[in-house]
């Protein structure tokens, strides 16, 4: 039998370690398997009286992210609180952006998240956030020497570019902020060091219909590849990968349960769309 809510606070102030983990573990089962309580426009809260064991386990994860001293346990509690909240959660947006540049690697993954199922698409703030942690060290060749931590840091910026088509502003209606995150997804796709980031970044664009810019950001690649050696490759589109395909809609879905999607409760979800499918690479 599950733990109630009032024994998950108490779990959460457990001194062992294991002991929150656990807790951790429930509260975030616990935030995907309901549907989300009527709120208040105004706070964003529940607004019904009977809703108080759920704000003290919200408490208990609030702190535990702000204070414990497990990396694992703040991660884990950021991770349960965007379970509980809903699509523009102002709250969970602020902590998720704080925690962007956490020197723990499981932190920035659960902020990265937290923000595809929390903020609202187009949010300009939350975007460029987005954004400036793809800048950083994505542009170099090989900046670290420690094939560990370079793995780690590839984790990192294909969440960061998920996230961004997640957050895709379809609805921008100057273009402005569509634009910029189109330039940064494919300046990634582009020039990233790590060939399993840009394929990311190249299949997300496919994914939101600009298959001609990973086109061409393909063949600008097997050009560069192969133009010392004076082979010439088939201008085509390799169909975007599979996980690629399945992540985004998952992502999607996820956010829909929160009370969001791409118009955030006016337009329904937005589908993410894929090319059809090209003959394979035959070279």
């Amino acid at each position: 039998m599950p733990p109630s809510l009032a024994q998950l606070v108490q779990m959460l102030h457990d001194p062992a370690p294991s002991t929150r983990l656990r807790a951790l573990s429930s509260a975030s089962r616990l935030g995907g398997s309901r549907t989300p309580p009527p709120t208040d426009a105004a706070s964003n809260r529940p607004r019904d009286g009977g809703q108080r064991g759920e704000e003290a386990l919200r408490g208990a994860l609030a702190n535990c992210c702000a204070r414990d001293e497990d990396p694992r346990c703040r991660a884990g509690a950021l991770a349960a609180l965007s379970g509980m909240a809903r699509v523009g959660d102002v709250e969970i947006v602020q902590m998720a952006l704080s925690r962007l540049t956490d020197t723990f690697l499981d932190m920035r993954l659960a902020a990265v998240e937290s923000l595809s199922r929390t903020a609202r698409a187009g949010d300009p703030a939350v975007l460029s956030a987005l954004r400036s942690r793809l800048g950083e060290g994505g542009q170099q060749r090989n900046p670290s020497r420690n094939a560990c931590r370079a793995r780690e840091a590839n984790a990192v910026r294909i969440a960061l570019v998920r996230a961004l088509a997640v957050l895709f502003p379809e609805h921008d209606a100057g273009g402005g902020e569509a634009l910029a995150v189109t330039a940064c997804i494919a300046e990634v796709g582009r020039g990233d060091w790590d060939a399993e980031v840009r394929d990311a970044a190249r299949n997300v664009l496919v994914s939101l219909g600009k298959g001609s810019l990973a086109d061409d950001l393909r063949v600008e690649e097997r050009g560069d590849r192969y133009r010392d050696y004076g082979i010439h490759r088939n201008n085509q589109l390799p169909e975007a990968c599979s996980t690629m395909q399945a992540a985004l809609p998952l992502c999607m879905a996820d956010r829909r349960k929160a009370g969001g999607g791409a118009g955030d409760g006016e337009g329904g979800g937005k589908e993410c769309r894929s090319m059809p499918e090209a003959p394979a690479d035959r070279d």
